[in-house]
């Protein structure tokens, strides 16, 4: 019977401590999403000056980071929604807006540079994407110039193009659909 029960009370010692570890695995964890979090400004004024210095002054950063990465392209677009509808409530409406606006990357183009900046403040670590997001600006803020002048080039690029494919197809289909009816008349 002694045996049996030092048995369960070390079991349950080793219990506690497993608990405490994750508990404290846990906090640091939540701890360094604070710390990464409340850099997000000092980081996000940066990458302003860079982008700024690289010819990117016509670029938002939400673009900027939305041509680099799918998390920042869906924070991105998140942000844009609670900007265009701030006063909205209903999850219908903002889960509509945010599935539109998370198809288009050109959109990104709306988000404010200090909005963006807020909603980083106060994002909360469960938010889909934000590690991803927080990773890219990272990662933008270590290229090198030439580098980095790449990268605003190439998301400048991707707009552009976009903005082409938007215009051009529906041209396209209305021209192919002229030339099907004239050739159902001859």
């Amino acid at each position: 019977m002694k045996t049996r029960f030092i048995k369960y009370a070390g079991l349950a010692i080793l219990g506690v401590i497993a608990c405490g570890a994750l508990f404290s695995g846990v906090q640091a964890e939540e701890s360094s999403f604070e710390v990464r979090r409340a850099a997000m400004p000092v980081k996000l004024a940066a990458l302003r000056a860079r982008a700024d210095e690289a010819g990117g002054k016509d670029l938002s950063l939400a673009l900027l980071l939305g041509s680099r990465n799918k998390d920042a392209r869906l924070v991105g677009s998140t942000v844009l929604v609670y900007q265009e509808y701030p006063k909205e409530r209903k999850l219908a409406v903002l889960l509509a807006a945010a599935v539109r606006y998370s198809e288009r990357l050109e959109v990104l183009q709306r988000v404010e540079d200090q909005t963006l900046t807020n909603a980083l403040l106060q994002a909360p670590p469960e938010m889909e994407g934000i590690n991803g997001m927080f990773q890219t600006v990272d990662a933008l803020n270590a290229l090198s110039p030439a580098q980095f002048k790449k990268a605003v080039d190439s998301a400048r690029a991707s707009v552009r193009g976009l903005e082409y494919t938007r215009r051009a197809v529906p041209q396209a289909l209305k021209a192919r659909g002229q030339q099907t009816s004239q050739a159902d008349r001859d």
